[in-house]
This record gives structure tokens, C-alpha cells and sequence, in this order.
């Protein structure tokens, strides 16, 4: 989503590829993304609402997500989740907050300013394909979608790698 928000706000590019296109404003979604049930239908609406004392706490954000699977390899995981830069770092719920209320510039029915090439891995229990084919299949412009066979949300498996390296290879090619 980082993409398509630096995308839409640019307005001058000549393609977007993403792995993922989630609108973390619908409730499945945060169910998905969150670390548990709670947190997703309780905890973040409640921090949204006392954001004025929250916003400055800052929590380690493998309390908030499921690191674990960011990939299928529970060894791989474990890497991610202990990287002080990845799942071993710590996020403010102001942060929280703002990702998972924002408004993108532009809806994805109002997209148009480049093709979209979504190459999303078929294994992946954090951000399900479902939940990124509903925002990507309301998005106007040209657009391609590759499912990464054998692959986690963290793309790195076979046969998906070889998958996602020929799909952008090729849109790149295309442009």
C-alpha cells in the first residue's frame, strides 16, 4: 500500500508492483493483519479513540502483527521477528493509529495513473490473495495479476521467486 500511496500522491509514474494491496480500513483485514481478534475489534478502535494519550507509547510491533508469518518457514520467521530493524523494532500506536485509518489519496476506482502489476503470493496466511484481489479488481487502470505459486507473504520460495522475478521483469519490459 506504501506503493500505491506514493503512487497516487506522485502522480508522474510509469507503473506500480506490489506484492500485496490491502486496505487496512476494512475489518477483515485487520483481522488478518493483526496479531489476534482483540487487538483488531477492540484495542486499536479504543487507541483511536484515546489517540491523544496514546499516540506517543511506543510497543515492540511483533505485539501487534503476526511476524511469524512473514514467511512459511518458521526458522526464516524467527530471523524477521528478532531483526531490531524488522520485527524486533518498536512502533508507536500513533503510527498504528494512522495506518490503519488513513484515507488514500485516491480510491482505487479513481486510479488511472499507471498499470498495476499485483504479484501475490499464493501461500500467504498474513494478507490472504482474497484480501488484496478486493482492492485490486476496483482499480481503473491497466492491470496484471500473478499469483506466486508455493509462496509466502515474504516471497522468497520456489516456484514463486522464479514467478515474481519473469512478472516484473517482463511489466518493467513492457513500459
Amino acid at each position: 500500500m506504501l506503493a500505491y500511496q506514493t503512487a497516487a500522491y506522485n502522480g508522474q509514474v510509469d507503473g506500480l508492483i506490489a506484492t500485496t494491496l490491502v486496505d487496512p480500513r476494512d475489518p477483515n483485514v485487520r483481522d488478518a493483519i493483526a496479531s489476534n481478534l482483540f487487538f483488531s475489534r477492540v484495542g486499536m478502535p479504543l487507541n483511536s479513540v484515546f489517540s491523544f494519550f496514546t499516540d506517543g507509547l511506543y510497543f515492540p510491533i511483533k505485539w501487534f502483527s503476526k511476524m511469524e508469518y512473514i514467511t512459511n518457514d518458521p526458522s526464516f520467521s524467527k530471523v524477521f521477528e528478532e531483526d531490531p530493524y524488522a520485527g524486533g523494532s518498536k512502533v508507536s500506536l500513533g503510527f498504528l493509529n494512522t495506518f490503519l485509518n488513513y484515507k488514500p489519496k485516491l480510491e482505487p476506482e479513481m486510479f488511472g495513473i499507471c498499470p498495476v502489476l499485483l504479484v501475490h503470493p499464493s501461500l500467504d496466511p498474513w494478507t490472504p490473495t482474497e484480501l488484496s484481489k478486493t482492492f485490486f479488481d476496483r482499480i481503473q487502470s491497466k492491470k496484471e495479476f500473478v499469483e506466486l505459486t508455493g509462496a509466502g507473504h515474504y516471497p522468497y520460495e520456489e516456484p514463486g521467486l522464479s514467478l515474481l522475478k519473469s512478472a516484473v521483469t517482463n511489466f518493467i519490459k513492457e513500459k
